[in-house]
C-alpha cells in the first residue's frame, strides 16, 4: 500500500524538526525524492571494480523552485531553504559518502525538477552502464512490496538494496522472504535499517541496508524467485530494488519492485 508521504510526516517530524535559531520546515510544503544510490566518491566493487555515479538535474519551471537537500554542520543555523533558479541545471545534491540521498523538493514543482543518474565502472573507462532509478513520493511503500522474477546465481553478484525515509532516531527492521513459483517459501531472513544521526530539520540521508541473496538464500538459488520486503513497523516509508552483477563483464543489472 502506499499513502501520501506527509501525513506519516507530520507524525514521524512534528513541525518537520526544529531547525536552530526557532526556523521550521512547514509539513505541508516539501515531498521527497530518494537517490537510491551512493553519489560522487568511488564505490568499490567486487573482482577490483571502481564504479562512479554520474548526476543531471534540471528546473523545467518558468519560476524558481525553493528545496532542501544540503547537509548543516552541527551548531550552525541550517537554512530555511534555498532557491533553484527558473529553466536551470543545478546540482541540488551535496556529496554524500552513503549508500543514498534525499532531495525535498517544493511541494507544487515536484514535477518539474528532473534527475537523471547514471552508473559508470571507471575501472575500464566504459560508457554508463545502468541509469538509476529516482523514486517519488507515490512510488515509496508502507507495508510490503514484491520483486519477482530474481535469478540468484553463483556467476553473479545479486544484492538486494533497501531504503527507507528515517524517523528519528528508530532503528525499522523488514522481513525478507523468499518464493518460488509455486509459492513455496524457501527461506526468510530479517534486515534491521538504522537512521544516520543528522543535524538537518529534514533527513537528507536515507537508512540503508543489503542483503547477499547468494549467501541469505542457500535454498532460494533458482533462475525465478519472488522476494517479499515487509515492514515490522508501521507506516514505514521504503524502497528496495534488486542489483545484479556479472562476475565476468561487470554488466549491471537493475531489478525493480513490480
Amino acid at each position: 500500500m502506499r499513502i501520501p508521504v506527509l501525513a506519516l510526516l507530520i507524525s514521524f517530524f512534528p513541525g518537520f524538526l526544529g531547525l536552530s535559531g526557532g526556523q521550521e520546515l512547514p509539513a505541508s510544503e516539501y515531498a521527497p525524492i530518494l537517490v537510491p544510490i551512493k553519489i560522487n566518491g568511488p564505490i568499490h566493487g567486487g573482482f577490483g571494480t571502481i564504479w562512479s555515479t554520474s548526476v543531471t538535474a534540471y528546473n523545467s519551471s518558468s519560476e524558481p523552485v525553493p528545496y532542501f537537500g544540503k547537509s548543516c554542520v552541527l551548531g550552525v543555523i541550517c537554512p530555511r531553504h534555498l532557491i533553484w533558479p527558473a529553466r536551470s541545471y543545478g546540482n541540488p545534491i551535496d556529496y554524500s559518502g552513503h549508500a543514498g540521498y534525499i532531495l525535498w523538493v517544493e511541494r507544487s514543482a515536484i514535477r518539474d525538477i528532473h534527475l537523471s543518474v547514471r552508473l559508470n565502472e571507471i575501472t575500464r573507462g566504459l560508457e554508463p552502464v545502468a541509469e538509476i532509478p529516482i523514486i517519488r513520493e507515490a512510488e515509496l511503500y508502507t507495508d510490503s512490496l514484491q520483486i519477482l522474477d530474481v535469478p540468484i546465481r553463483a556467476d553473479a553478484r545479486v544484492l538486494l538494496r533497501l531504503y527507507s525515509i528515517p524517523r528519528p532516531h528508530h532503528t525499522v527492521s523488514f522481513v525478507v522472504t523468499a518464493y518460488d513459483r509455486n509459492d513455496v517459501v524457501l527461506g526468510a531472513r530479517r534486515i534491521s535499517v538504522k537512521p544516520i544521526t543528522e543535524s538537518t530539520p529534514l533527513p537528507i540521508f536515507p537508512g540503508y541496508g543489503e542483503m547477499d541473496l547468494w549467501a541469505d538464500f542457500p535454498d532460494a538459488r533458482t533462475s525465478a524467485v519472488r522476494l517479499e520486503i515487509r515492514a515490522e513497523q508501521p507506516d514505514t516509508l521504503f524502497w528496495a530494488f534488486i542489483s545484479l552483477t556479472d562476475n565476468g563483464s561487470q554488466r549491471v543489472r537493475l531489478i525493480t519492485p513490480s
